[in-house]
């Protein structure tokens, strides 16, 4: 049963061979043919790797070996984003040294890695940002995802999308980055859900000229009320949308409580002002008409925001109001509380080490660089030759057909049928291992279908 079960594996294997000389012609040498020479140019390379702990850092196999390959694969990572970075912002040979001491200043100096720092750029550079304003903008975004505790990248995509959104530029980074640190730390809010919520309502709102902070005092509030993030911001979108085209059924409503979206200078009011206007006359209205009046003007996603914003009470709209428009400064404000936590300091030692790493990372790749090349050269020098040819590896496999026979008629153990596999190969030592080891799983097998029969 196990001569059978290997004898149909060798077919199936010699019948490969049609199917590869399609694409390579068979070099008809003996598997004999690979010598201790080939063989050892790679050996030769290894032993030149271990000499230098080149070979440790790649496989880790040491202590000394794992902290070398984490310092030099951070390297290579850092290396990899920054010049991801370098093509999407064009940015010259000059330029780029400049990016690349910002990620490594800042990297060194807050509880942000580079990596990082090189991530935040990233998004800055997808955003249309030039070498200057990423170095303008980086560093409050920093202390934005400092004082709020949210993911820096993340952070900085929010940050260029709603500026880009809003109309806003550079210069205006830092009172947005106050904006949302003080309104999320004032409602019951985040900078992530502030940020998701305006992305959907940015447009749609500057469409009708209102101003960004007003936005921010309605979003405060709808979260201070359960509203928040998407929802917030689609509903806020919705009733935008809605009184952007007034339908003949709109403007009866309208009518029926006196509200006027635009001033006598044919300005929009601001959503705020529209809703404080409209709520004396429809406390009048019954339920049925308040409602039906609401679903109008409103629709049915941004009735929720409307009456929170119509309904909320005068200390929690302050309250809201003075987040937003009280907001300047208080970024530096709050990452300076948060600077002299035991955790933020924890994250600086870190981000100090890895800034050590990547110094070593950077010492170590011109040798690691070398010796890389020079082993890839020889291993494909070896793969190009003609010793591991399709008839070479049926060679192969018809001795080991000839070693399983064996083992079925002498029950040898692993040991002796990887002896036997050596011996008949005439020893270069790494090969007769592999064959050796070969070998064994077919005894191994033997010894399973024996056991199952």
């Amino acid at each position: 049963k196990f001569s059978s079960t290997i004898q149909s594996a060798h077919n199936k294997f010699k019948n490969m061979d049609n199917d590869i000389t399609a694409v390579a012609s068979s070099i008809k040498t003996s598997l004999k043919n690979i010598s201790a020479t080939d063989i050892s140019k790679v050996e030769k390379s290894a032993t030149s790797f271990v000499k230098k702990g080149v070979f440790g850092l790649i496989t880790g196999g040491s202590m000394l070996g794992m902290a070398l390959k984490s310092s030099y694969m951070g390297y290579v990572d850092l290396n990899e984003q920054l010049t991801r970075n370098n093509a999407i912002t064009g940015a010259n040979a000059k330029e780029q040294e400049i990016l690349k001491n910002q990620v490594s200043d800042l990297g060194r100096t807050t509880k942000f890695t580079a990596m990082e720092v090189a991530k935040a750029q990233m998004y800055q550079a997808m955003a249309g940002y030039k070498t200057n304003e990423i170095l303008t903008v980086t560093p409050t975004l920093l202390k934005l995802a400092i004082a709020t505790g949210e993911d820096l990248a993340a952070t900085s995509d929010m940050v260029t999308d709603n500026l880009s959104a809003f109309g806003l530029g550079v210069q205006d980074a830092e009172m947005f980055a106050d904006l949302l640190a003080n309104t999320a730390n004032n409602t019951n809010t985040s900078v992530s859900m502030l940020g998701s919520a305006f992305k959907y309502v940015g447009t749609t709102s500057v469409g009708m000229k209102e101003n960004i902070r007003e936005v921010a005092v309605m979003l405060g509030i709808a979260a201070d009320n359960g509203i928040k993030a998407e929802q917030a911001g689609t509903g806020l979108r919705g009733i935008y949308s809605r009184l952007s085209k007034v339908t003949p059924d709109m403007r009866k409503q309208f009518e029926l409580t006196n509200t006027k979206l635009y001033d006598q200078n044919g300005k929009f009011k601001g959503l705020r002002k529209i809703i404080e206007e409209s709520k004396p006359a429809l406390e009048k209205l019954t339920a049925e008409q308040r409602n039906q009046w609401l679903a109008t003007i409103a629709g049915t996603e941004g009735m929720s925001i409307w009456n929170a914003i119509m309904n909320n009470t005068v200390e929690g709209t302050k309250k809201a109001e003075d987040a937003v428009y009280n907001s300047a400064g208080a970024l530096d404000k709050f990452t300076a509380t948060m600077e002299k936590t035991d955790r933020q300091k924890i994250d600086e030692l870190g981000s100090a080490f890895d800034g050590l790493k990547l110094k070593i990372g950077n010492a170590l790749s011109p040798t690691v660089i070398e010796q890389i090349e020079k082993l890839t050269g020889y291993i494909n020098e070896l793969s190009d030759s003609d010793k591991f040819s399709t008839s070479n590896m049926e060679s192969f496999f018809n001795k080991l057909v000839e070693y399983a026979k064996v083992a079925t008629t002498s029950l040898v153990t692993l040991k002796i049928t990887a002896l036997l596999v050596r011996a008949a190969m005439g020893d270069p030592a790494a090969i007769a291992t592999l064959i050796g080891i070969g070998a064994g799983g077919l005894a191994a097998l033997y010894m399973k279908e024996s056991t199952e029969e």
